[in-house]
């Protein structure tokens, strides 16, 4: 084998080494990966005063080494135990955190400080009067 043909054989390894690597870094930082890996603890469930959803906190242990948890509130139908919706609030480092229904249709998700990654001031399903049933999402700092 030619010297030049060694050395395009090598090339061509390192860099599918490199691709390699790169996407086996990405898969490990990411959002999927850790929640393969992440520890999930339901911490709070109550219910809305009309008894039709729940508000669900959720603490995920697995966040690593810079923050230990991170807290997810979910709204689900009433009693649904899984959480097959997307999450209304995503947070960690986060103090005091507490989550109550002011009333039917309106819940309030209170906290002390943290780094919130995702809010969402709505929340509405399909599987709950059709996309009709609508929640209002109130977040206060106290």
């Amino acid at each position: 084998m030619k010297q030049s043909n060694k050395i395009l054989i090598i090339i061509c390894f390192l860099s599918l080494s490199v691709n390699v690597l790169f996407l086996l870094f990405s898969f490990l930082r990411s959002e999927h990966f850790r929640s393969l890996i992440a520890v999930q603890e339901e911490i709070y469930r109550i219910a809305a005063p009309d008894s039709i959803v729940d508000a669900v906190l959720i603490r995920y242990n697995g966040g690593g080494a810079t923050c230990g948890f991170s807290y997810q509130v979910y709204i689900v139908p009433h009693n649904q135990k899984e959480l097959n919706t997307k999450y209304v609030y995503s947070a960690n480092k986060i103090d005091g955190l507490s989550i109550a229904w002011m009333k039917s249709k309106c819940l309030e998700i209170n906290y002390k400080k943290g780094r919130i990654f995702y809010f969402s001031n709505f929340w509405f399903s399909k599987k709950v009067d059709n996309f009709g049933y609508i929640v209002e999402v109130k977040l206060k700092a106290i």
